[in-house]
């Protein structure tokens, strides 16, 4: 959990990284896209996906809850986390939302799993982004 910009997509990408090199199978998906083309695919590609996040080794879900609220994304939202919930298997999930945010935004029950499936680890650092920005303007300029 963090702002924008401190790591968690890099920090969640060295993981997946590190355990794919040692021969384990990860998935990662930004939960926006993953909306967008169920909707466009519906149910031939959402089951292809589902079955495939209850055997992979590891699930990273980036930038959870940064898509519009839409009781289609809170049903998607239950259902992906519910499926790796029953799996029992590790998942790293990143976001810009505490927990108190990702209850109103979805659900007790969504929330519920997710904090008893994962670690909370807050990132409190300074937009990465930014000051890689700034250098890369400085540099042209100069």
């Amino acid at each position: 959990m963090g702002n924008s910009g401190v790591g968690k997509t890099f920090a969640s990408s060295c993981i997946a990284n590190y355990l794919m090199e040692n021969g384990k199978t990860v998935m990662i998906i930004n939960f926006g896209l993953y909306l967008n083309r169920i909707k466009r695919e519906w149910a031939e590609a959402e089951n292809d996906v589902l079955n495939y996040i209850k055997l992979c080794d590891l699930l990273i879900i980036d930038d959870f809850g940064s898509e519009r609220n839409t009781e289609f994304a809170i049903e998607k939202a239950f259902l992906l986390i519910d499926t790796r919930y029953r799996s029992e298997k590790p998942t790293i999930i990143t976001t810009n939302l505490n927990f108190y945010q990702l209850e109103r935004k979805f659900t007790t029950k969504i929330k519920s799993r997710i904090e008893e499936m994962c670690y909370p680890i807050v990132i409190t650092s300074n937009d990465k982004r930014k000051n890689l920005n700034d250098e890369i303007f400085l540099k042209i300029i100069a």
